[in-house]
């Protein structure tokens, strides 16, 4: 127990931020920090563990197994303190209602799984409705009001939309679990474009596959998928090509298939949060500060920093 007295929020925060950013460098200007004081910071905590949490190498900074099987306990440990400290403070908010948050590429990225349940935990009297919509876009869904704020790939971003950079996504390839290319520890874009690839199209102006197709380009083999990302799945498993997803996919643990890291490209971006710039709404402005001091600093509002004083809620 006396070395677990050494870790704190902070360094569980630190794993959550390497795993969704695969990278000391951009984890490190994430976290306000330098890389040699951040690695510094990783390997005191590896040692408290006494195991390998991360590989760092050409392909980035890997996460391990028993690395996840620590993040799956630090994320639990991060809600509950911040339960505690919402419990001590008084913080509980008397606002009701519920907010409609559009889901460009489901499902949630476990990072933003996280901070729903600490905004949960602090405003127990509204409620978050999660909305993927099987027609429109999501940008459409939230223009027209049939949302109040969506989770987008940049591409969707529109000059009549405020936003700010949530989280950082990767992109990874999906296969049955007895593939040949399951051997690799990475893949390679070529080794991709030799298979038939499921492409998914949930909407009539789907983003998150045009971005897919970008990638791959036009020597690959295509196949295009208008069902859900079940049966998409589903799809691979019985061997009908291989697919591209985030890795939110990845950590639900799908049964009979394997994930790879592509190792010859940047295969990331960042997903924005996102709302109608003239809306004027107490609770969403509520939401969306909370959702930008939680990515920013790990920590609730209330116990962020002073750097945020000042900045007004958005929208006022």
């Amino acid at each position: 127990m006396k070395r677990l007295h050494s870790l704190s929020i902070r360094d569980l925060h630190i794993l959550q931020v390497l795993d969704m950013t695969r990278s000391l460098g951009r984890a490190a200007t994430e976290l306000g920090t330098s890389v040699a004081a951040l690695s510094r910071r990783l390997t005191r905590i590896e040692d408290v563990l006494g195991m390998t949490l991360f590989e760092r190498g050409v392909n980035g900074t890997v996460i391990t197994a028993p690395g996840r099987r620590v993040l799956q306990h630090a994320r639990r440990m991060i809600v509950e303190a911040h339960h505690l400290l919402a419990l001590g403070s008084g913080s509980m908010d008397s606002l009701e209602g519920e907010i409609r948050l559009g889901l460009a590429c489901p499902p949630l990225h476990p990072m933003v799984e996280t901070w729903l349940q600490l905004w949960n935990e602090a405003h127990p009297r509204t409620r978050i409705g999660l909305y993927a919509p099987l027609e429109e876009s999501v940008t459409a869904l939230l223009l027209n009001r049939g949302v109040d704020v969506a989770i987008l790939h940049p591409d969707a971003l529109t000059a009549s939309l405020a936003s700010f950079a949530l989280y950082r996504e990767n992109i990874i390839a999906v296969m049955p679990q007895r593939h040949r290319l399951t051997k690799r520890q990475t893949v390679l874009l070529a080794d991709l474009r030799a298979e038939h690839l499921l492409v998914p199209v949930m909407t009539q102006d789907d983003r998150c596959a045009r971005f897919q197709l970008g990638l791959l380009g036009p020597q690959a083999r295509i196949v295009m998928h208008r069902g859900g990302m079940l049966t998409l799945l589903s799809q691979v498993r019985a061997g009908a090509g291989l697919t591209l997803s985030s890795t939110a996919i990845r950590d639900l643990q799908p049964p009979g298939l394997a994930f790879r890291n592509i190792a010859d490209i940047q295969a990331e971006f960042d997903m924005h949060l996102a709302w109608r710039a003239e809306a004027e709404n107490a609770l969403l402005g509520r939401f969306v500060r909370f959702m930008q001091t939680v990515s920013r600093t790990g920590l609730l509002p209330s116990s962020a920093r002073s750097a945020d004083a000042g900045n007004p809620d958005p929208p006022a």
